[in-house]
């Protein structure tokens, strides 16, 4: 007999609707995991089917969750009603975007000890990434590179943006993809690849290309944003959200050989990208498609785009404030740029 099977959203729906009479139970099934559905109670697949008879007198539904829904159907086929299973399991409860609480059991002490441990840093500090919203605009070759360091450091919650789709030529530098990739949208290819690594956080793919339209939507609510466009007219739209909303962002450029990143927007003297390039017509639009680009280059600004948003959102050594640092790959020369203040931006 074919399982009964409702998807995460419908189950999450009647759940948080019937929530005063406890009629319904998620039963995780998977083992070793680091997050888990609120209120889901962990058994193992033995465990079930030893208190499968308990389970359907206490409950009127019995929702069965593994990672992808393939074991909870064939477990939901063997035991019948009321068990259901919750299809795409976990995988897709969270590309729905519904909440998620970390299993108390995983030792998260363990996972971010040897960032713990530096002086200057410790648990305040990672409790504080833990807590943070960053919003990462292009997954290519700065995207990334940095969404997989952010994602290692713990950061609680990623918004990703792109509406690009992966090509060959991408891969040199672009190291979330494989070839399996090329033809799919960057965004949920990187999402996928990115759960797998840290369970715990909190991603959020959006397969649009930031405009004026739905920037205010997509960056609602963000802490801090990373520049991982190629492109001056996505860049001075961030920098316009920021400086209205007095948002911080990290702006990196590559090509070639070399690299520059600045932060722009987190103090209110900060200089901002539109005073950097006053004539924004003339502004150089080469890039790594007209240019060409060392791979590495890419991956070194990227980065130092996330030691920057690390920094800045735990409080941690001197940030690029009112500095745009140049460095070249061939000549290892670092370049720092110091700018003034300014309390006169015409472009707040």
């Amino acid at each position: 007999m074919a399982a009964v099977v409702m998807t995460p959203l419908q189950v999450y729906k009647l759940i948080e609707s019937n929530k005063t009479t406890k009629n319904h139970v998620i039963i995780d099934i998977r083992s070793g995991t680091e997050s888990m559905v609120p209120g889901a109670k962990k058994f193992s697949n033995q465990q079930l089917l030893q208190h499968a008879d308990a389970l359907k007198e206490q409950y009127h539904q019995v929702f069965l969750l593994c990672k992808n829904g393939h074991k909870s159907q064939q477990l939901a086929e063997l035991l019948g009603a009321p068990f259901l299973s919750i299809t795409g399991g976990f995988d897709d409860w969270q590309v729905a975007g519904l909440p998620t609480v970390a299993n108390e059991k995983i030792d998260w002490y363990s996972r971010y000890s040897q960032q713990i441990k530096l002086p200057g840093f410790g648990k305040s500090a990672q409790q504080k990434l833990a807590a943070a919203h960053i919003a990462v605009v292009g997954a290519g070759g700065l995207g990334s590179p940095a969404l997989l360091y952010l994602v290692a450091a713990g950061v609680g919650k990623i918004t990703l943006i792109d509406d690009d789709q992966v090509v060959l030529e991408n891969l040199h530098r672009q190291i979330l993809y494989s070839e399996a990739d090329v033809g799919l949208n960057k965004a949920t290819r990187a999402r996928s690849k990115l759960v797998s690594h840290n369970s715990t956080c909190q991603l959020k793919a959006h397969t649009a290309r930031l405009v004026a339209d739905n920037v205010n939507a997509l960056l609602t609510n963000v802490d801090f944003i990373i520049d991982g466009t190629d492109n001056f007219e996505t860049r001075f739209l961030i920098n316009d959200y920021c400086l209205a909303n007095s948002k911080p962002w990290v702006f990196a450029a590559v090509s070639g050989f070399e690299l520059q990143i600045a932060i722009l927007g987190a103090y209110p003297e900060d200089i901002c990208l539109r005073c950097l390039y006053p004539n924004s017509n003339s502004v150089l639009t080469a890039n790594c498609e007209t240019e060409g680009v060392l791979g590495v280059v890419t991956g070194l600004a990227a980065l130092l785009q996330v030691t920057e948003a690390i920094k800045y959102l735990v409080g941690l050594g001197d940030c690029l404030q009112r500095q745009l640092l140049s460095y070249n790959v061939l000549t290892h020369r670092f370049k720092m740029l110091k700018y003034p203040a300014d309390l006169q931006c015409p472009h707040r």
